[in-house]
C-alpha cells in the first residue's frame, strides 16, 4: 500500500490547487493526528492521505485530506504521479525555470 503524504502548511495549500486543477478535490477527512513527523506518517488509514503537518512548540500534529469515494480508485493509481509532477513543478519555479 502506498505511503500517506505529508506536506507543510504551505505545501499543503500549493498542493490541494494542483490537484484540484487535475480533477481531484482533497476534502478534509478526520480529525487531528498528533505524535511524532514519523508516526503521523506512518498513521494506517484504508487507503493514502495527503496530510497537512502542523508543527508546533512541544508536539506535532496532522490533519489528513482524502478525496471523494467515487475518486478514490482513480485517485490511488495516480497519486504517486501527481506527487511526483507537483513536487517536480515547484522545484522548476524555485529555480526559476
Amino acid at each position: 500500500m502506498a505511503k500517506n503524504l505529508l506536506l507543510s502548511e504551505a505545501e499543503f495549500d500549493d498542493f490541494q490547487r494542483y490537484c484540484r486543477e487535475k480533477g481531484f478535490d482533497l476534502s478534509y477527512f478526520s480529525g487531528e493526528i498528533s505524535g511524532s513527523k514519523e508516526e503521523i506518517e506512518r498513521h494506517q488509514f484504508d487507503s493514502p492521505k495527503v496530510i497537512k503537518f502542523k508543527r508546533q512548540r512541544f508536539s506535532s500534529k496532522g490533519i489528513p485530506y482524502d478525496v471523494a469515494e467515487w475518486q478514490r480508485e482513480k485517485w490511488s493509481a495516480t497519486l504517486s504521479r501527481l506527487t511526483d509532477e507537483f513536487f517536480e513543478s515547484s522545484r522548476g519555479e524555485r529555480e526559476g525555470t
